[in-house]
């Protein structure tokens, strides 16, 4: 899975510093949404990207993860019924 750090800190958190640990029985991290680039930026994004197959051969395991964290947080939906409903939790 995928952290994501801030690149900036409001005011009033700057003590706190740029990480915050959030337990995971509260946290649910959706980071899935519409590209923000137009279809020039994504086209010269897709054709300057790079393929990295380091992350292939974890694969099956991370899908099982991902689909058992589903199952997790939210009990009674399938993963099918999640991906149909991602845009309602993000």
């Amino acid at each position: 899975m995928h952290n994501h750090y801030c690149w900036a800190v409001t005011p009033g958190y700057e003590l706190r510093g740029y990480i915050e640990v959030v337990n995971e029985t509260i946290a649910v991290n959706q980071h899935y949404k519409r590209c923000h680039l137009n279809q020039t930026e994504c086209s010269s994004a897709l054709k300057a990207a790079r393929l990295d197959l380091t992350m292939d051969r974890y694969r099956d395991k991370l899908v099982a993860n991902v689909l058992q964290r589903i199952r997790d947080i939210f009990p009674g939906q399938t993963p099918a019924e999640f991906l149909r409903n991602l845009h309602r939790y993000s």
